[in-house]
């Protein structure tokens, strides 16, 4: 057909350039040499997991918080034979950097473990260290963390009275209480969300696989496209 007629017609060709960084999630052209990403099921992901580390996180400065009533007595012994608060602090957020560093190695170990499986679940392979970004991402993300879920603690427990500490009685204020409170609430409300959100999800994914397509899918004729012949050879294209 003559592209004046196209024209008429109301389609028309045009040429234009695209960056090469929005291809695999920006990209939603027909006959792409294979299928693009989802840039809204990234942003969804990410998210998801953002809320995931914000309930861990949480979790991490009421336990933190929780153990240091115990250790009332060591703050009241520590501050009577000279140590100020700020020494104080930089014990335990020192303490606090610990263990998110043994959680970091731990999770990122986990992730290298199941990055096989995972390669053959999305039909992709993932390769951690071909990302030297995520060496960046867990560095801010263990100082972050340290200084988000071990600062408060540092500071609440710091700040004990010295006859308090050492009789084992420990006053909390009624903002600190408020505090753990919101901590809490936020808590359970992100837990019930992503619940729901996963009830919402299986319940979509079992409906799709049960549903009744109307025809035998397997009795159906395939017929592959001639235009896109050019995709069985993207490994030749590839290779240049």
């Amino acid at each position: 057909m003559e592209y004046t007629k196209l024209k008429e017609n109301g389609d028309e060709w045009r040429y234009f350039l695209q960056p090469l960084t929005s291809i695999h999630l920006k990209s939603n052209f027909t006959r792409e040499i294979e299928s693009n990403g989802n840039n809204q099921n990234t942003i969804i992901l990410i998210v998801t997991g953002v809320l995931v580390l914000a309930i861990a996180l949480m979790n991490f400065i009421n336990l933190t918080i929780a153990a240091g009533f115990s250790r009332s007595r060591e703050v009241g012994v520590k501050k009577t034979l000279g140590l100020g608060k700020y020494s104080l602090g930089m014990q335990f957020l020192q303490e606090s950097a610990i263990t998110v560093f043994m959680a970091v190695i731990l999770s990122l170990g986990c992730v290298i473990l199941l990055s096989g499986s995972f390669s053959s679940y999305i039909s992709r392979h993932v390769f951690i260290r071909d990302y030297w970004s995520i060496g960046l991402f867990l560095t801010g993300l263990f100082f972050v963390i340290t200084l988000i879920g071990g600062g408060y603690p540092a500071l609440f427990l710091a700040r004990l009275s010295v006859l308090r500490a050492l009789g084992g009685v420990i006053k909390i204020s009624k903002s600190d209480i408020n505090f753990k409170n919101i901590l809490v609430v936020i808590q359970f409300t992100i837990s019930t969300s992503l619940i729901i959100g996963v009830i919402i999800v299986y319940k979509q994914l079992s409906y799709m696989q049960k549903m009744t397509l109307g025809f035998e899918k397997e009795e159906a004729i395939i017929i592959e496209d001639p235009s896109r012949r050019l995709i069985r050879k993207k490994d030749v294209l590839a290779s240049y």
